[in-house]
């Protein structure tokens, strides 16, 4: 296909993007579905230089927040570590 024949069938600008989002929402259903999808998913944003630090920082941000809001109300320490368990977003960090 030409870069002239997108200018002559204009489903082309239509229908490209639409299949983008669909490949998009499938895989989002995936990744959503199926936690071994989402473990691999989760490692390898882990595992990329410029997201898997900031994505670290982000979850250890997350589970301080929590254990310092429960700490703070009189949670005892055993449970506050389990509550600030369960706002981990990512598979891997929650391993």
């Amino acid at each position: 296909m030409a870069i002239s024949d997108v200018f002559r069938n204009p489903w082309f600008l239509v229908g490209m993007p639409a299949i983008f989002v669909a490949a998009l929402a499938a895989g989002q259903k995936l990744l959503r579905e199926s936690d071994s999808a989402r473990l691999q998913f989760d490692t390898f944003i882990l595992e990329s230089p410029l997201l898997g630090n900031l994505v670290n920082k982000f979850q250890a941000v997350r589970i301080l927040h929590v254990l310092r809001n429960t700490l703070e109300v009189g949670i005892r320490l055993s449970s506050a570590l389990k509550l600030s368990k369960d706002v981990v977003t990512n598979l891997k960090v929650r391993e």
